[in-house]
């Protein structure tokens, strides 16, 4: 029976959900503790967590298992915006989380954000937090989280691209620059998902309005720029700049967009931080068009 406090509860559900590694650890970490009671092993990620927190008795032992490397811990820091040294060893990025938790609790999965009340002093800050409110950029990062989902799991389909869709992917190693495109559905598709397995990549997007926004071009075509970091078998190996061009098919129903462009850079770097879209230079076209609290259609 598990004896961890509300507080802890919360910050594990918002630590096994950030990043589609951590809900893959929790479905293995919750079969390893259910062996040993024998109850069936769970189904989905989200039955998982619950069970690990309820046989286990400290964060401590969850955070120090071997499958929770430095590098996501790292990654969920970073995620959060929560500061720590470099230089950290794994018990010390243990023991910031703990204390980022028991600093900032976690409530249903997202950490809690005081309240800004405008202010003469504030306006700067009032004023962001109403642009990440844009229509814009709250599709845009539901559709960031869906994609790389979907492509991580290799289950995009050919319904989630118009048949005139085009792609464009450049990888770019040290000095060495590979471009390759694909045309029509079907193509993109196969470009896609063959790229993401060759390399075996992990795409793990920045979520934060910093990492994902939406822009509308003169035209009402809706892009998506997103950037992020790549991982293979939980080891950080670069960064990613991407662009998407969506528009909405009515025919399958209200608020369905499909993808018309894609683009993706993916780059090697030893660079250990989450990357932001002032930093990337491929998709600069585009953050640089005006960002407008335009209503989507419906």
């Amino acid at each position: 029976m598990s004896q961890l406090q509300e507080w802890e509860k919360a910050g594990l559900r918002d630590f096994f959900t950030f990043d589609v590694r951590t809900e893959a650890i929790a479905i293995d970490m919750a079969k390893f503790f259910l062996s040993r009671v024998s109850i069936t092993s769970p189904k989905t990620s989200a039955d998982a967590i619950e069970k690990i927190l309820h046989y286990c008795e400290s964060i401590q032992i969850i955070l120090d298992k071997k499958a929770v490397t430095k590098d996501i811990l790292i990654t969920y820091l970073m995620q959060r915006g929560a500061t720590f040294s470099p230089n950290s060893t794994k018990q010390a990025l243990i023991q910031r989380i703990i204390r980022f938790w028991q600093d900032k609790p976690v409530s249903s999965g997202i950490v809690q954000v005081t309240e800004i009340s405008p202010s003469p002093t504030q306006p700067e800050k009032v004023a962001a937090v109403a642009v990440e409110d844009f229509p814009v950029n709250i599709l845009s990062r539901q559709f960031a989280s869906w994609f790389f989902r979907k492509l991580n799991e290799t289950t995009l389909a050919l319904d989630d691209l118009w048949p005139d869709a085009s792609c464009a992917i450049r990888l770019v190693q040290n000095d060495m620059v590979s471009d390759e495109n694909a045309h029509g559905s079907e193509a993109v598709l196969e470009k896609l998902i063959t790229t993401r397995n060759n390399y075996n990549f992990t795409f793990n997007p920045n979520i934060n309005h910093s990492g994902v926004q939406g822009r509308i071009n003169p035209h009402g075509l809706v892009f998506v720029v997103c950037c992020g970091t790549l991982h293979v078998t939980n080891r950080w190996v670069g960064i990613f700049e991407s662009a998407f061009g969506l528009v909405q098919d009515p025919s399958t129903g209200p608020n369905n967009w499909k993808c018309k462009q894609v683009k993706i850079e993916l780059r090697s770097t030893q660079q250990q931080s989450l990357p932001t879209l002032q930093e990337c230079q491929s998709i600069k076209n585009i953050i640089e068009l005006p960002l407008e609290n335009h209503i989507l259609p419906e």
